[in-house]
């Protein structure tokens, strides 16, 4: 087990080094996909990153998603993780009476 753990700890210092930090966070079943996509493109496509960044402090200051989901899916934007948000499966993940 110990090695496992060395191991574990080289890495997050290798990826440290890179300049990556690991975050770790909670939400909706149906949300894991897009944030997956979105922290993948933030790590790796920088054109791509700036929009995502961009469109993220814009929704976060005005306290609404609406901003963020218009500045990817805007037209001039060729962001495949836009149309994935805007076509995704927006149910419920489970049943609810009201």
């Amino acid at each position: 087990m110990a090695d496992k753990q060395g191991a574990v700890t080289r890495y997050r210092r290798r990826q440290r080094g890179r300049g990556l930090l690991r975050v770790e966070l909670q939400a909706a079943k149906a949300d894991a996909a897009l944030l997956r996509r979105a922290a993948q493109t933030l790590r790796a496509d920088q054109a791509a990153a700036a929009r995502v960044r961009a469109a993220l402090v814009a929704a976060l200051a005005s306290q609404t998603g609406a901003e963020l989901l218009r500045g990817l899916a805007a037209p001039e934007s060729d962001d495949a993780l836009a149309d994935w948000a805007l076509a995704r499966d927006k149910s419920p993940s489970r049943d609810v009476e009201l």
